[in-house]
């Protein structure tokens, strides 16, 4: 459990007097932390990046945000999105053959 005193709000506060008799109220606060190792981290980088790169193999495009991207750019982008994350579209042709994957980052 993490404490937070806050500052007193009034200018009084600047008075040493007031300072010694202000009554500070304790604030709690839960903070989670998700801590992921980084064997595991690596492991879900090499995992998007194979995936990627097949798929670019087999002349699919790969577009990251509506811009053309490389396969190392997506996974850059994917495993480093600190605010959101990003949405897979799939695109087929009138056959149902898939033709381009887009990237696009959502906020949440």
């Amino acid at each position: 459990m993490l404490y937070l005193t806050p500052a007193c709000y009034y200018s009084k506060c600047y008075n040493n007097e007031h300072r010694k008799n202000c009554r500070k109220e304790k604030i709690s606060l839960r903070v989670d932390i998700e801590f992921i190792s980084y064997q595991e981290r690596w492991n879900q980088y090499e995992g998007l990046l194979r995936e990627l790169l097949a798929y670019q193999s087999k002349k699919i495009d790969l577009f990251l945000n509506g811009k053309q991207s490389t396969p190392y750019e997506i996974t850059h982008a994917c495993m480093t999105a600190e605010k959101g994350e990003y949405m897979r579209d799939y695109v087929g042709d009138d056959n149902g053959k898939l033709i381009q994957i887009s990237f696009d980052k959502i906020r949440e």
